[in-house]
Parts: structure tokens; C-alpha cells; sequence
């Protein structure tokens, strides 16, 4: 089946490098409106907004050609696991054809409802760069700063790149020696499109601890300390210098930009 991306209207900033991956594997794209149910093609969608299940709602399973899928890129919110495999299961029951899952963790949540499928996010190099350049800032995040963020990002005594959008955030990304990566709540599903864009760029990442975050191995493709320990932690791995870490940020980005390439990883969950 083709393989089309049904973007919603609304173009949100923290969804850009996701669709900056979809440009670059040359994927088709399409707004969410724009779905044909006639077409013989899978549309993926991602993320799901009101419009999004508007759109989905008009186009019944019962009378379409087409298969829609939803991937699932955000975090399962705090209102428990029931609620989320409920909300799995309408969606699946009612509307989607598929829903995926790029949390390994998240996945295994809901792996027992029928139209559920694990779908690592992986990179492209295409979305990072190889150039080198002095660092400006001892670290970025490329994240809202707000609540449990603030108490981390604001504490540390170093140099930090600020959240921004097109040519500011390439510039900070080339100008940062790493990339710190903090929970939005107190859950620990790791951030993929945060880890796609760390690796694209090839910067050393130190994450809060996380759960299951496969493709990627702590200690191995990534360094990461709980949150009570994250400041200090930072402030070690910081004074020993992004070129110690080198080899940990290739590895990153082999894995991600190669053996789970983010256009291959689409590919093979349609097959």
C-alpha cells in the first residue's frame, strides 16, 4: 500500500523535526482532510488532535479502502493505565486500523489489544548536521521549561542553549556540547523525537533515568542519573568535555540514523 502522512492542519512547533523526518524520507504528505477513502494507501497520523478525529470520525471503517493508523509519539497523560487501553480501545474499535507505538514501555501497555504494533522512531541524518564548530553552550534541551524542567534546567551552573525553532534551533543544536533531556511528569517513557534529533546531531545526551528505550541502551548509546541526581550528574559529565563522550554519540547516531532509520522503521511496520 502507498504510504501517506495525513498531517493536521494545525502545525505545531514541537512537531517539526517529526515532520522534517517525513520530508526528508520523501514520504507523501497530505492534510488530515484530504484522506481519500478509495485510495489504496496506508495514512498515518500523528499527532491526534480534534481535527485529526473529526476527519477520521466522517471517513467510517466500514465503508473505506484506505487503512488509517495513529501513532502514538506523546505520553500516556496521568490518568492511569485503564484509562489509556480504554481510550486505545475505542479508537481501534471505532475508527483506526492501527495504532502505533513508539514507547517499547507504552506498548506494552496495550500489546494485548487487537491493532496494536511497536513502531521504533529511530532519525535521519538529514535532519542533523555534520559540521563542527566552538561551542557556545555547555548544554541544550529543546524543551517547554515549566514545572519539574524548571527545577532542573535553571539550577544548572553552565552555558545553556535556548528552545527555539528553524534556523535558531539548527544554529544551537551545532553550538551545544550536549543535550540534556528532562521528564515532563513523573512517568519515565523517554522522549523519541528528543532522541532523533539529539543523534541526528551527533551530541552527547544525558537523560533523565527512563524506562524501556529501545532502540537505544543506557550506558551504552546515552548516560542518564534520577532526577533528584540529574544537576550533579550533569555538572560531572560536563567538566569532563563533550570529546570523552564522542564515541557515545556515534553510536546514537548509528543506531538511529542507520540501523533504525527512520524511513526503514515506517516501511517495515506497513509490510
Amino acid at each position: 500500500m502507498e504510504i501517506i502522512f495525513a498531517h493536521p492542519t494545525t502545525s505545531y512547533d514541537s512537531y517539526s523535526d517529526y515532520r522534517k523526518l517525513v520530508a526528508v524520507s520523501g514520504f507523501e504528505v497530505c492534510n488530515q482532510d484530504q484522506i481519500d477513502i478509495n485510495k489504496d494507501a496506508i495514512y498515518i497520523t500523528s499527532p491526534f488532535n480534534g481535527d485529526v478525529e473529526a476527519a477520521i470520525k466522517a471517513r467510517p471503517k466500514n465503508k473505506r479502502k484506505c487503512k488509517i493508523v495513529h501513532w502514538f509519539l506523546e505520553r500516556p497523560g496521568t490518568n492511569g493505565i485503564e484509562k489509556f487501553e480504554d481510550w486505545s480501545k475505542r479508537l481501534l474499535e471505532n475508527y483506526l486500523d492501527e495504532l502505533w507505538f513508539t514507547g517499547a514501555d507504552m506498548y506494552k501497555l496495550v500489546k494485548h489489544i487487537g491493532g496494536t504494533k511497536f513502531v521504533p522512531a529511530g532519525s535521519d541524518e538529514r535532519i542533523g548536521s555534520r559540521e563542527e564548530r566552538t561551542k557556545l553552550f555547555d548544554v541544550c534541551h529543546m524543551s517547554y521549561v515549566y514545572g519539574r524542567r524548571d527545577r532542573i534546567i535553571h539550577n544548572l551552573k553552565c552555558r545553556i542553549g535556548p528552545n527555539c525553532w528553524g534556523d535558531a534551533r539548527h544554529n544551537v543544536l551545532l553550538d551545544s556540547a550536549f543535550m540534556i533531556n528532562t521528564h515532563q511528569d513523573n512517568k519515565d517513557y523517554y522522549e523519541p523525537l528528543r532522541f532523533a534529533l539529539c543523534a541526528a546531531y551527533r551530541i552527547p545526551m544525558i537523560s533523565e533515568k527512563c524506562g524501556d528505550t529501545f532502540p537505544y541502551e543506557d550506558g551504552v548509546d546515552f548516560l542518564s542519573a534520577p532526577y533528584d541526581q540529574l544537576n550533579n550528574f550533569f555538572t560531572t559529565i560536563c567538566k569532563e568535555g563533550p570529546q570523552k563522550h564522542r564515541a557515545m554519540a556515534e553510536r546514537m547516531f548509528e543506531k538511529a540514523c542507520h540501523k533504525f532509520k527512520f524511513e526503514n522503521n515506517i516501511k517495515n511496520a506497513v509490510i
